[in-house]
């Protein structure tokens, strides 16, 4: 059996909906805010979380609720960006980034919900962060301190992102399934790794399995 929370009572409705047509009857929804949800003691073997730790500021509460909730040695999985909070990539980061945007080929850069062409890759401010989101990444780069301290880590496998998701903003929805295609996006992909592998840059996404030590 499986409980599902989140904070959006319409992707809540949207969920129950599809697990309906499927057939799919041990699933629960639950409307819920995680930065104050209390939950019950010892009641679930894994607790996963998905592109959903990094909107949660009150972050310690939280965490102290999954260690509460876990079972002795119940595992705790998060697939998570842990990349700088609100999205105040660094220097470095911004300066890779653009070197490896004016590598692809104009055509490729049309913006696509928008007008004119992907020049620049912008560090975003607060202000403009607390005005679209103000949840968005709000304590993302504390996120594998905080669970470190709390849960064994069994495995942590990182998966980039660090560049891609600057470069691609916007644009990747004018690359398909091509040869020449494909060329431009593993040039990206292997100077990204080539980075991340030297130690110049840190993955801003990560998969992590870790065991309730309690």
């Amino acid at each position: 059996n499986f409980v599902a929370y989140d904070v959006s009572e319409g992707a809540v409705e949207l969920a129950k909906n599809l697990a309906k047509k499927r057939g799919l009857r041990n699933l629960t929804y639950r409307v819920a805010d995680l930065n104050t949800l209390v939950h019950p003691e010892n009641s679930y073997d894994v607790v996963f979380a998905s592109q959903s730790l990094h909107h949660i500021e009150s972050l310690e509460f939280y965490l102290d609720q999954v260690e509460r909730t876990l079972k002795p040695n119940g595992l705790f999985i998060i697939n998570e960006f842990v990349g700088p909070n609100q999205f105040q990539w660094t220097d470095l980061q911004v300066r890779h980034a653009q070197l490896l945007l004016e590598t692809i080929p104009e055509r490729y850069r049309q913006i696509i919900q928008g007008h004119g062409l992907k020049a620049e890759i912008a560090r975003p401010s607060i202000e403009f962060m607390n005005q679209i989101d103000p949840t968005e990444a709000i304590r993302s780069a504390e996120i594998i301190p905080q669970v470190s301290m709390r849960f064994e880590t069994i495995e942590k496998i990182d998966f980039g992102g660090t560049l891609l998701q600057l470069v691609l903003a916007d644009i990747v929805g004018n690359f398909s399934d091509t040869p020449e295609d494909r060329a431009i996006l593993q040039n990206l992909f292997d100077e990204e790794q080539r980075l991340l592998q030297s130690g110049e840059l840190e993955s801003d996404f990560t998969l992590m399995v870790m065991r309730n030590k309690k």
